[in-house]
């Protein structure tokens, strides 16, 4: 049983062949994105560039308030003088690297959240899950969702053993994780805060005092290390003529503003119903699923009198509830909070939130319960309808920020209701047909989206 066996035993043995597949699976991923050969340099990927050659040991004229972490990550690219292409071609190989640790980390989470399934079945549920379109999409670019997605999963694998396993260690990693998510991207803030409360609340309702010590100062000493030393020292080497920083996300304060006003609330509100529209219909149904898993989950524990609440599990879905949500508001409001052109795929954007979504499509591969997948569809065509109602058909749109939204992708020019009708019937398709066929449908689905997408990345 996972309560009694040793911390090394829990996250490593009988990880080879687990590996092996991950690795599998990154070189296809590697090979997919050939195509793509140079990056397509939006300015969250030019800046990744610019300090991840500072963390090489290289200076520049560029210092701006992007996050730190993704750009560490990918500085052993620069390591080795060459062509922009080459160094191109090692981030990639780096995206790729990440990629297999997403998917073991897939399967040890899946361990954890269904004790009693066998290898097989978690093996499969962690491959469909790292099939979804974003993870293809993004190896082949140079954006920190890459990155995020596993931080966040292995963190979930922590939390879960740190109330299971005895010692200090798997709190003090899942602290050290927590804090690393808020160096990737601004909204690690909610996974930083998320994990934290949670997991603090619940450490002390249990009384396990040295537990608690041990991830506070972890998170602690990753926070610190983060903006007492590294960051004054990139900004520096990135200062070489003494311009002020140009900070990219601005006060935070003002993703506020769209609240104070009636026009643009509505414009919130019919965003919100286009990001858990593209959620919903982009990963087939099953985004919405593992949230129902989950609530049903808590809902059902918190109603036993015979057996404690504050477990692993339930911490672990309370700190990613938090964490999902409170990003897919952010997400809308600081879209909404700027002066810019929005397109179309800001009022369904999804890079965000997909960065926090991968444990609940876990649950729904490993469990869909088939009322689950029934209510999926009139979320999908409610939610759908919101966003319409104050959609501009006429905006710009850029897919990579979408990229799990295959209606577009199959009938590109045929409107957002015609989108709407085809998602809202493939839904259907996949709950009536048998478990089998519908998996099928859902794998096929990832990887048109995911193909579709790294052929437009190639000619971008």
């Amino acid at each position: 049983m996972i309560r009694y066996m040793p911390f090394y035993q829990q996250h490593f043995s009988g990880l080879r062949p687990i590996f092996l597949i991950g690795i599998l699976i990154g070189v296809f991923f590697y090979l997919m994105n050939l195509g793509s050969t140079i990056p397509i340099i939006q300015p969250d990927e030019g800046m990744n560039f610019s300090i991840g050659s500072v963390f090489a040991g290289y200076q520049n004229d560029a210092a701006g308030g992007y996050s730190l972490g993704y750009p560490l990550v990918l500085s052993p690219a620069f390591w080795v003088e060459g062509e922009p292409s080459e160094v191109w071609q090692r981030i990639k190989l780096i995206n790729a690297v990440l990629v297999v640790f997403f998917f073991v980390g897939l399967e040890r989470l899946a361990l954890r959240l269904k004790p009693d399934s066998f290898t097989g079945e978690r093996i499969f549920a962690a491959g469909l899950v790292t099939l979804y379109p974003a993870w293809i999409t993004l190896t082949g670019s140079a954006f920190s969702q890459i990155a995020l997605a596993p931080t966040v999963v292995w963190a979930g694998v922590l939390l879960i053993s740190s109330f299971k396993a005895g010692g200090l260690l798997p709190p003090f990693l899942l602290g050290c994780l927590t804090g690393f998510a808020s160096w990737l991207h601004p909204t690690g803030i909610m996974v930083l805060v998320g994990i934290t409360v949670a997991v603090t609340l619940a450490m002390i309702v249990q009384r396990t005092w040295l537990r608690l010590g041990a991830f506070c100062m972890a998170v602690g000493f990753t926070l610190v290390i983060e903006s007492i030393v590294i960051e004054p020292w990139v900004l520096q080497q990135m200062s070489l003529s003494g311009l002020p920083v140009n900070s990219h996300y601005g006060n935070s304060a003002r993703i506020l503003g769209p609240l104070m006003e009636p026009e643009s609330f509505l414009r919130v509100v019919s965003a919100l119903g286009g990001h858990v529209f593209y959620l919903v219909a982009g990963s087939m149904g099953l985004a919405f699923v593992g949230v129902a898993v989950a609530s049903h989950r808590l809902v059902s524990s918190a109603m036993e009198k015979e057996r404690p609440f504050i477990e692993g599990i339930n911490v672990f879905w309370l700190a990613m509830g938090f964490t999902l949500f409170a990003t897919l508001l952010i997400s809308v409001l600081n879209i909404y909070s700027v002066d810019m052109v929005h397109r179309l795929d800001h009022h369904i954007y999804g890079r965000y939130t997909e960065s926090y979504i991968s444990p609940f499509l876990l649950a729904g591969v490993l469990f869909r319960p088939r009322w689950a997948l029934w209510l999926s569809i009139p979320v999908a065509l409610v939610a759908g309808l919101i966003a319409y109602s104050v959609l501009d058909l006429s905006a710009p749109f850029a897919p990579f920020n979408i990229s799990a939204f295959w209606p577009w992708l199959i009938v590109r020019s045929w409107g957002y209701l015609v989108w709407l009708g085809l998602a809202v019937g493939l839904l259907t398709k996949v709950v009536v047909l048998p478990k089998k066929f519908a998996t099928a449908c859902i794998a096929g689905m990832f990887e048109f989206s995911g193909w579709r997408l790294t052929e437009w990345r190639s000619i971008a």
